[in-house]
């Protein structure tokens, strides 16, 4: 069992890596239909916790960081790169997400390193809003495949005052970590 920074207990179970599904490509796609995106509502990926007293950062550490890679989530049996079907996606529908990975705490400590002498708590955050594109395609055997492309669009990386009115240009992303955030250091 682990206790987390955050104070989140996470079970630890060995598995036997033998007993898991084989994700090997076993589609070449030669053909891929898609839905218009879906944009979700925004996710943090990463924060950091920073306490200014006297001018001077007395609490800063890093709580979380999990950025955002395109996968797929499979509905049929056949498996493809992700890369080969990312290549046959529309590029109207390509234009509405990234393909890279998204910000994470690299970018949060950037920001956080940015905080001026003002005291109080504050939440460094990275955040995005993610995307899934369903499809379906051929293999180059004729079987097909079909599932949902997750990736994300809108990064937001930022820093917020725990305490007061939001500031008016508070993005969605600092609103959501400040709500998950303040107040638990």
């Amino acid at each position: 069992m682990l206790t987390t920074a955050s104070g989140c207990v996470r079970l630890v179970v060995e598995t036997d890596s033998s007993q898991l599904p084989d994700m090997t490509p076993t589609c070449v796609v030669i053909e891929l239909s898609a839905t218009e995106p879906i944009i979700h509502e925004p996710r943090v990926t990463a924060t950091h916790e920073v306490v200014v007293t006297g001018g001077r950062a007395g609490y800063s550490v890093p709580i979380d960081d999990s950025p955002e890679k395109p996968r797929i989530t499979w509905t049929k049996h056949k498996v493809a790169a992700v890369d080969d079907v990312v290549r046959w996606v529309p590029a109207e529908i390509k234009r509405s997400f990234s393909t890279g990975e998204s910000p994470g705490g690299e970018q949060v400590t950037e920001a956080v390193s940015q905080l001026g002498a003002e005291d109080g708590a504050f939440v460094g955050y990275a955040a995005i809003r993610p995307v899934q594109v369903d499809f379906t395609g051929t293999c180059a055997d004729g079987d097909s495949i079909a599932g949902s492309l997750i990736s994300w669009t809108e990064p937001d990386v930022g820093v917020v005052k725990c305490a007061g009115a939001f500031d008016a240009e508070a993005t969605a992303g600092g609103r959501l970590a400040r709500k998950k955030r303040c107040g638990k250091f």
